[in-house]
């Protein structure tokens, strides 16, 4: 069946069971033949006609299509990333269009990405190229073994009660956040509930996995990843392009290219900071140049292997490489007063002590947090909030550099290394990474991380602590790029808690997300000459 408005025609494509799946398309004018560009979702087709009319207006027909169980689309309801069968499926279909000039590409962003990914793990032959905006990786992965609350909750509640569904505007999000169990947050929202307490309650191992990873090395489609300073799934984006460059075909490996801008995940500049005209920067253009380049043949350099915005600088760089290969690794040592600087610690005791209480904990403000967080809860919002007041807290324990005196440009990956002991055989430790300006009084969010005590060592099993001993624990802080100016600062805060964008820990070593009690964690920062705490930077310039 097809029927035919104004510029877009909607079909039904069979799949190889049998079910039909809605399909938009948009054609250029002319006769053709041309290339494609495809896209499947879970969530509204709404979201994706602008796009399809802007590739259609530079020769490339653009599908568009509803995943089983969506839209009116056959088969059962797909709960995040669509079955790979059926993408491969319609790209047969669209080959043998007559429009078609057999050259297939795929875009969209977040679980479409991820679409893309499981659809390129089975290397169709006109599948061409791909543009991944940003891709997840995993809902833990990167968070030292805690997970994303706010967002796991919000986004199974909103899918799970019909694509963006406007009776969830009228929930107290924050009200059910708060409860404890976390299993009863979504106890009468909807539908939601069952899927909900399934997902946290196995451990996350059967939703939003790892994906197309073992098929890497026989992938040959050009890449072009995109993620954001402040989106969710940076870490996954930029994991994904390590491994599309180290472990694709040649030709994979020399056509993955990868922009980091300054935005979240929903491409989103903040409110709250200006970052200049170059932050105004269209990623239509640059996907239609990447697209031009690869399914049209056009001759085309001006695409580079890797672009990032430098915060700070508000200029956009180019590299051969992320991380970027000059980058000097240096290690910048916690010490009392408050202090981060290079130099290593004398002191043989000096160490710093905060109590985290779970009935308290640090509210977010701002950092990887997604769009359902940012329109339900304001007060958590997202990217780089001023994080001055939380700072002041008496449950965070904050260093700071001294004024730059020149400018230094910090471009990759960070990581915190903490030594640290606690009253609790399990807990969590927080740091956030903050640019200060010049008057002391803005502390920009720049990255932030955690880690979950018993799996400080992997999730595979939990290693309880012994209650005043002292441990190592790694926090990732994911990628940075920032330049320092004269006057300014870098700052660190170490805590126990950033809620709701992570579910607390109870500090009592039971079942944190079915336990409804809770114990006061005594907590201590060790940074002296034995346990050197430090963060690990790279320096570029």
């Amino acid at each position: 069946m097809t029927e035919t408005s104004n510029d877009m025609k909607t079909l039904f494509v069979p799949v190889r069971d049998g079910i039909a799946l809605e399909t938009h398309l948009f054609l250029p004018d002319g006769d053709g033949p041309f290339p494609a560009a495809y896209s499947r979702t879970v969530y509204s087709l709404d979201f994706l006609y602008d796009r399809a009319r802007g590739l259609r207006d530079i020769g490339i027909a653009a599908v568009v299509q509803y995943a089983r169980g969506h839209g009116k689309s056959g088969g059962e309801l797909e709960q995040s990333v669509p079955i790979a069968e059926d993408g491969y499926d319609t790209i047969d279909w669209i080959v043998s269009q007559p429009w078609s000039n057999g050259r297939v590409g795929t875009f969209g962003a977040s679980a479409l990405a991820k679409n893309q990914i499981n659809l390129a793990a089975m290397t169709h032959s006109a599948h061409k190229a791909m543009s991944l905006g940003v891709p997840s990786w995993g809902i833990q992965e990167g968070l030292g073994g805690a997970w994303m609350y706010a967002q796991v909750m919000m986004w199974i509640a909103r899918t799970q009660n019909g694509p963006y569904n406007l009776e969830m505007e009228k929930i107290d999000w924050q009200a059910h956040l708060d409860r404890l169990p976390v299993t009863s947050a979504l106890d009468d929202v909807g539908t939601a509930q069952s899927y909900y307490q399934e997902i946290i309650t196995s451990d996350f191992s059967n939703w939003s996995p790892r994906t197309g990873i073992a098929a890497i090395p026989d992938m040959n489609i050009p890449a072009y990843l995109i993620t954001g300073w402040w989106d969710l799934c940076q870490y996954g984006s930029v994991a994904y392009y390590q491994h599309l460059r180290r472990d694709g075909r040649e030709s994979q490996r020399n056509n993955t290219h990868l922009i980091i801008g300054p935005w979240n995940h929903l491409y989103e500049l903040s409110e709250d900071y200006d970052f200049g005209p170059a932050a105004d920067y269209s990623l239509d253009e640059l996907e239609n140049t990447f697209f031009s380049k690869y399914l049209k043949g056009c001759d085309t350099d001006d695409f580079p292997p890797v672009h990032v915005f430098i915060l700070g600088d508000n200029q956009w760089r180019r590299f051969s490489e992320w991380p970027v290969p000059e980058a000097k690794i240096e290690k910048w040592y916690l010490h009392d007063g408050g202090i981060l600087t290079a130099d290593t610690p004398a002191s043989p005791d000096a160490c710093s002590a905060f109590l985290y209480n779970p009935a308290n904990p640090i509210p977010t403000s701002g950092g990887a947090n997604n769009a359902p967080a940012i329109r339900h809860l304001p007060a958590m919002g997202a990217g780089p909030r001023n994080q001055y007041h939380l700072c002041q807290r008496e449950d965070v324990v904050v260093f700071r550099t001294a004024p730059a005196n020149r400018p230094q440009t910090i471009a990759g990956p960070v990581e915190m290394v903490l030594w640290a002991a606690s009253s609790a055989v399990d807990t969590d430790f927080t740091a956030k990474l903050m640019l200060v300006n010049e008057t002391g009084d803005d502390w920009m969010l720049l990255s932030d991380g955690i880690v979950r005590a018993r799996y400080r060592n992997g999730r595979r099993q939990a290693e309880f602590l012994s209650p005043g001993n002292a441990y190592e624990f790694k926090i990732d802080l994911w990628h940075v790029a920032v330049t320092i100016q004269p006057g300014c600062s870098l700052a660190l805060a170490i805590s126990s808690s950033n809620f709701p964008r992570f579910c607390r820990n109870l500090n009592t070593g039971g079942d944190n997300e079915q336990d409804d009690y809770f114990e006061t964690a005594s907590q201590t920062i060790l940074h002296n000459s034995r346990f050197a705490s430090h963060l690990v930077v790279p320096v570029l310039d």
